[in-house]
């Protein structure tokens, strides 16, 4: 067939066809198709289905839509990955075209088959010598017969329970409604020109966070946004998905959670995906491994690449899968350093290609502390491009984001100078009351650290020997490998220097007494810690003085009793250093806390200045005055409420569920849903107009 000849099939096509090109031919002949498209349907959508070796010569080209890669040698529809099948089956393309590295198309027979199974309108064959040539026969009769094995199960006909909070039930559930909005997503999908945005969704296999992007990516889109994805893909060295205690090392099975996740969410929802392996081969790094496994500890720490110093960046996500603040010794260690750096090596070549090349107007990640999200911000600002944080909040059905800030490092001294001075309304005063009182029960997930709590004020003091003629210091403990907290020292070296220089300190005021309340999380929940304070307060104490009590992390001892006998409060960053300004207590704080440095608590500049606060707290000469207390109340409700956004269309009911409590598509659209609009709101004011 000449070129002439396809005038009319291009006219039946309309003038925004969306076009499936199978490249297996040189890139000229993709070249020389894509200059005549061009030409004869400019506004057509044009997708890619190629090898991994070809895709970055094309990923520069402003005419292709979405270049998709094809995991294999060759084209082999028996070794095709069946979501491949569905993400191509369901795009529902006007035409196919097969690119042929010869003039016929003999040899190309699984070439054809794809074309004729993808299912388009037209489908036709383009080859080296720039002809068209009509589908091959034999193909399409083959292909007639073979149709029926590639064909899905409608996700409507599962039987699905809606009470089931299973995340495998929860990803069926969004993935029934996204079949019954094909045509609603499609048509969004095909016609958006607004904001284009990376949502770095690394850690699939967190499914409540997979569920949470695809939801807010959702109700982008059909508010004019163009969303795109990257996820893994699988084969890092290390990454902090999991953790040591859980998931051992190294654990291949986050990957195959993650890969599954990610796929049964994005591609089923039809949003461009791509993934970190079709950027980036771990093989191409090689010579620099080597040289990293030649790297000791301090090497690593001190190790850059492109002006990224990977050393540093890697930290907090070591001490989360360590579940410590600090390396323990061995070689074991060392090779959990080398690998995590490795992987940030890779990340940070990803994300440099991927940016440079997509220039994207935002970028929406998770709290922006783990290694490839930290390395995302520090690009997203040398590249000018807005990003957003969102993490899970402190109450239920509630999301907090972050605007060009990590969730650590948000500017909450922004946010502080606008609402210090405003006075709380009686119903934020009695919210705030209810909140704070919700938090002294297990309630909600918080059921995982505090199953049963003993709350019997006389029986605690019993227990504890508690003298209330005396004064009492109650110290409470983060949980070590806590990225909330990590890099947040100040006039300590760290949490364990703090409390053993306070033990020190009250063991020389015997008439006092330190109580020591070790965080539950320590020893509860699924990221227990592996630098347990307990212990290291024995080695350091084998005699603990008689004055210092310790009540271990696996106690049910209320923490709320405690703070109602104490006589001043020691905190790290805990919130409960809040809770006790709020009680009327006065806290002194050792670390750069979220609240500390706001007018109400006790921030020593020097370990001498903690000391001399310690000593008038002991005497009860530190006041909190009804002015501190309602500063603290305007804190407290600007720090639980106002950052926080209502989202209730995906909620964890506990740990490990996942409850989707909207039952079609409809209801993500402009004006449905609160929560939504505001999230999308924030996202949209953020990036690039």
């Amino acid at each position: 067939m000449k070129d002439n000849d396809i005038s009319d099939l291009i006219k039946d096509l309309g003038e925004k066809p969306k076009i499936l090109i199978i490249r297996s031919a040189p890139i000229y002949v993709a070249r020389n198709l894509l200059e005549e498209l061009k030409n004869r349907i400019p506004k057509a959508k044009i997708d890619f289905l190629v090898q991994h070796g070809i895709i970055y010569e094309l990923t520069t080209d402003p005419f292709i839509n979405e270049i998709i890669l094809y995991r294999g040698r060759r084209f082999n529809i028996f070794k095709t990955d069946i979501m491949l099948w569905l993400k191509l089956l369901r795009r529902k393309y006007d035409l196919v075209i097969a690119l042929y590295n010869r003039p016929h198309f003999k040899d190309y027979f699984h070439v054809d088959l794809f074309v004729q199974l993808i299912g388009a309108k037209k489908k036709m064959g383009y080859n080296v010598d720039g002809n068209w040539l009509r589908s091959n026969n034999k193909a399409r009769l083959f292909a007639q017969k073979v149709k029926y094995l590639l064909k899905p199960s409608p996700i409507s006909e599962l039987s699905i329970s809606s009470s089931s909070l299973d995340p495998e039930h929860a990803m069926l559930q969004m993935q029934r409604m996204a079949d019954a909005s094909r045509d609603l997503l499609d048509h969004y999908h095909h016609t958006n020109s607004g904001p284009s945005l990376l949502f770095l969704s690394l850690r699939a296999g967190w499914q409540i966070h997979t569920a949470w992007e695809t939801v807010i990516a959702t109700g982008l889109l059909l508010r004019g946004v163009r969303p795109e994805f990257l996820s893994c893909g699988g084969g890092l060295p290390m990454c902090g998905i999991g953790n040591i205690n859980v998931d051992g090392y190294p654990a291949p099975e986050n990957c195959q959670r993650c890969t599954r996740t990610a796929t049964g969410y994005f591609d089923y929802f039809g949003f461009r995906h791509m993934k970190r392996t079709d950027f980036v081969s771990s093989d191409e790094f090689q010579p620099l491994w080597d040289e990293i496994d030649s790297l000791n500890c301090q090497q690593v720490d001190n190790f850059s690449y492109q002006g990224l110093k990977l050393g540093q960046i890697i930290k907090p996500t070591m001490a989360w899968f360590l579940g410590r603040d600090s390396l323990p010794p061995g070689d074991l260690s060392l090779q959990i350093q080398r690998s995590f750096l490795k992987s940030a090596v890779v990340m940070a070549e990803t994300l440099e290609r991927i940016i440079t090349i997509k220039q994207y107007d935002g970028l929406f990640m998770v709290n922006g502390v783990f290694f490839a999200e930290a390395i995302a911000i520090q690009l997203a600002e040398r590249y000018e491009i807005p990003y957003i944080c969102y993490e899970y909040s402190f109450r239920n059905y509630h999301l907090l984001l972050s605007p060009n800030d990590s969730i650590k490092d948000m500017r909450l001294d922004k946010w502080w100078l606008q609402y210090k001075d405003i006075a709380l309304s009686t119903a934020e005063n009695a919210a705030l009351d209810s909140y704070l009182e919700s938090r002294k029960g297990p309630g909600d997930t918080r059921l995982e650290l505090w199953p049963t709590i003993k709350s019997d004020r006389k029986s605690i003091i019993a227990k504890l020997r508690l003298d209330l003629e005396r004064p009492i210091a109650v110290l409470f403990s983060n949980k070590p490998g806590d990225t909330n907290f990590y890099g947040r020292q100040a006039i300590f070296q760290d949490m364990l220097d703090w409390i053993s220089e306070t033990i020190k300190f009250v063991s020389t005021i015997p008439e006092s007494q330190l109580v020591i309340r070790v965080h539950p999380a320590e020893t509860k929940g699924s990221w227990r810690s592996n630098q347990p304070i307990e212990p290291a307060l024995r080695d350091l104490f084998p005699v603990l003085p008689s004055n210092i009590i310790i009540v271990p992390s696996e106690s049910p001892i209320s923490s709320y009793v405690l703070m109602e006998v104490a006589t001043v409060g020691l905190s790290y960053i805990s919130t409960t250093g809040l809770e006790m300004t709020l009680i009327g207590k006065p806290v002194i704080i050792g670390a750069n806390a979220p609240y500390s440095q706001k007018g109400f608590t006790y921030d020593p500049g020097t370990k001498e200045e903690y000391f001399q606060l310690l000593s008038l707290g002991l005497q009860g000469k530190l006041q909190v005055d009804q002015k501190n207390i309602e500063l603290a109340r305007r804190f407290a409700y600007l720090y639980f409420f106002r950052l926080y956004t209502p989202f209730n269309l995906i909620t964890m009911p506990a740990r490990g569920q996942i409850s989707v409590n909207f039952n079609s598509l409809e209801q993500l659209m402009p004006g449905r849903s609160a929560g939504l609009d505001k999230v999308c709101q924030v996202i949209l004011e953020t990036t690039r107009k």
